[in-house]
C-alpha cells in the first residue's frame, strides 16, 4: 500500500464521518516503512520553485470541525490552479501573540519587501500576490496586493470585524494602492475562516469573482474535501515529493502559532523530507 492509497482512505473517512484519522494514517505509514522512526519532524513538501514545506501533521486539519492553520491554508494555495502572474507569500500576522488586540508594527513590510524581491526577479509582469493574514491571535482572512488594479482587496469571513488597523497598514505600507474592503462569504461558524481563506483565493488566483453568501456546514466541508483531493492529486502527479531531513536544519516554513519560531523564505528552493527510510 502506497501513500496514495492511504490518503484515498483518508478521503473515504472524511466523506463518511466528517473527519480524517491521523492517528490510523500515522500508524499505517509506520508499519509500511514509510515514515522515519527519528525523533526529527517529518514533512512532505511540494517540488515547485516556491520552496514550501510542510509536516503530515498538517493534514489533521482537514477533520471537519477542526480550523485550518496558517500551514494548511498556505499548502492550499501552494496546490491551487493560478494565472501565471500569481504569486503565494505567507502568513502575515496582523497582532502580537502576547497581545492579541495590539497591532504589530510595520506587519507589511516583510512582505512589501519580498513583494519588490519577486518584482525586481520579473520586472516586466504585473504581479498579483496574496497573503493570509492571521488576526488576534484566533482568525484568518485574505489578502491580496494587485498591481494589475493599483488595489489591495481584503476578503475577511466575519464581518462584524473591524477593519480599521489593516487598511491603515496596507495604505502606509503599500502607497499609490487603493485599498477594498470586498464582500466575501460569511462563516457562521467559529472554526471555518481558514477554509473560506481557501476557497476565496481559489476564485481569486483564476482571476474570478468571490461570491457572497452565508457559509453552511456542508459548504465548509465541500471545501476541505476539495483541499484533501488536491494534496491527493499533487502526490499522484509528483509534485509533493519525500526527501531526507539534515541534522540541524531549518523548517523553511513554521506555523505563527508555535511560539518564537522563525521562518526562512518561501521562494527557496525547496527541500523535502524522506517518508522511506
Amino acid at each position: 500500500m502506497n501513500i496514495l492509497e492511504l490518503l484515498e482512505k483518508q478521503m473515504d473517512a472524511l466523506l463518511e464521518s466528517g473527519r480524517t484519522v491521523p492517528v490510523t494514517f500515522r500508524d499505517a505509514l509506520e508499519d509500511k516503512a514509510l515514515l522515519g522512526t527519528s525523533n526529527q519532524n517529518t514533512d512532505i513538501s511540494e517540488e515547485v520553485s516556491t520552496g514550501y514545506r510542510f509536516g503530515i501533521e498538517t493534514l489533521d486539519r482537514l477533520s471537519g470541525t477542526e480550523w485550518f492553520s496558517d500551514d494548511l491554508i498556505l499548502l492550499c494555495l501552494h496546490l491551487a490552479d493560478r494565472l501565471p502572474h500569481v504569486r503565494v507569500g505567507f502568513s502575515v500576522p496582523i497582532h502580537q501573540q502576547d497581545r492579541p488586540r495590539k497591532i504589530v508594527a510595520k506587519p507589511f513590510e516583510r512582505a512589501a519587501r519580498v513583494m519588490e524581491e519577486w518584482k525586481n526577479a520579473e520586472p516586466d509582469h504585473r504581479l498579483v500576490y496574496f497573503f493570509p493574514l492571521f488576526q488576534h491571535g484566533d482568525h484568518f482572512s485574505l489578502l491580496e496586493v494587485n498591481y494589475r488594479d493599483k488595489a489591495i482587496y481584503h476578503y475577511d469571513s466575519l464581518k462584524k470585524a473591524t477593519y480599521s488597523e489593516i487598511k491603515k497598514a496596507c495604505k502606509d505600507q503599500f502607497l499609490g494602492l487603493r485599498y477594498v474592503e470586498q464582500t466575501t462569504p460569511q462563516q457562521l461558524d467559529s472554526f471555518s475562516c481558514g477554509a473560506l481563506v481557501v476557497a476565496s483565493a481559489y476564485r481569486r488566483m483564476l482571476g474570478r469573482a468571490v461570491v457572497p453568501g452565508n457559509v453552511m456546514l456542508q459548504d465548509g466541508m465541500a471545501i476541505r474535501i476539495t483541499a484533501l483531493g488536491l494534496i491527493e492529486k499533487a502526490w499522484r502527479d509528483n509534485i509533493l515529493v519525500p526527501v531526507q531531513p539534515s541534522t540541524g536544519r531549518k523548517r523553511i516554513n513554521e506555523s505563527i502559532h508555535q511560539k518564537q519560531r522563525k521562518r526562512q523564505k518561501l521562494d527557496e528552493p525547496v527541500q523535502v523530507d524522506d517518508l522511506t527510510t
